[in-house]
């Protein structure tokens, strides 16, 4: 896998990067329930921590959505979030300026707006982010299926006003990442989540050796600013002396020629 760098709408597979430790937020579930996206969503927390990351997991409070008791994480956790409290999803977001990288795990749907406004508060969004482009969180977006199954009307539209305002999204296949690229992402990337382990408590390093190494590596290489050349240091100036006029040359003298006798 090589890491893939465009503006431009791309598919490309992306690898294990190293690099400072960033400051992350993921936007996720973690209570258990059927569909294991709790799992992976306190998976991906975990292994980023021990990757040397300040992560933060941002979930959603007891009583919302989420069956079941709560995995195991190493991550700051921060139950901020109410599907019932759209003021909770802007108080999130402002908690989230300054911050290197926002990662939203796509649940459903029925989540966008929740996931717009996060953003939007948080700086960042795209054309609708109120910050300069170098201060706003980049965002990611790793979405377990780009669509439903089962689609409802309207599913489309609300997943590709996600798309069109995140800086990447995160697919685990081709076919996933033309999906993605049809609901207008700027820049879609594909890692293997196959043979993932390492459960929820984090019991498993991330050496060179787990694919869950390779995996961190591309939330790195997502979430990592680009790279912009060091500036060069000004030219060093030296004061020009005082001008002063030149003397002017005197008037060759002209000798003047004899013969020579003989």
């Amino acid at each position: 896998m090589t890491a893939s760098h465009y503006t431009h709408p791309v598919v490309g597979r992306v690898d294990g990067v190293g690099g400072a430790a960033l400051k992350l937020a993921i936007i996720g579930p973690r209570h258990l329930s059927r569909t294991d996206v709790a799992t992976y969503t306190t998976a991906l927390a975990n292994h980023l921590v021990q990757a040397g990351h300040d992560v933060t997991l941002v979930t959603w409070s007891r009583g919302t959505p989420g069956r079941g008791r709560e995995a195991p994480v190493l991550a700051r956790t921060v139950h901020a979030l109410s599907w019932a409290r759209p003021d909770s999803w802007v108080r999130a977001g402002r908690r989230l300026r300054g911050f290197d990288a926002i990662i939203v795990v796509q649940v459903t749907p029925l989540l966008v707006p929740a996931y717009l406004a996060i953003l939007r508060t948080a700086g960042s969004g795209g054309a609708d982010g109120d910050l300069p482009l170098g201060d706003a969180p980049r965002t990611i977006v790793i979405p377990q299926s780009v669509l439903p199954r089962r689609s409802r009307l309207g599913d489309y539209a609300l997943i590709r006003s996600l798309f069109e305002r995140v800086d990447a999204v995160l697919v685990h296949s081709p076919e996933q990442a033309r999906l993605a690229l049809d609901l207008h992402a700027t820049r879609v990337s594909v890692a293997d989540a196959v043979g993932l382990q390492g459960g929820p408590d984090g019991d498993e390093d991330p050496d060179l050796s787990s694919q869950w190494a390779h995996y961190v590596g591309a939330m790195e290489a997502l979430a990592s600013p680009p790279w912009q050349p060091a500036a060069e240091p000004p030219a060093a100036t030296h004061p020009r002396p005082p001008f002063r006029p030149r003397p002017a040359r005197a008037a060759a003298q002209t000798v003047p020629h004899h013969p020579l006798r003989i």
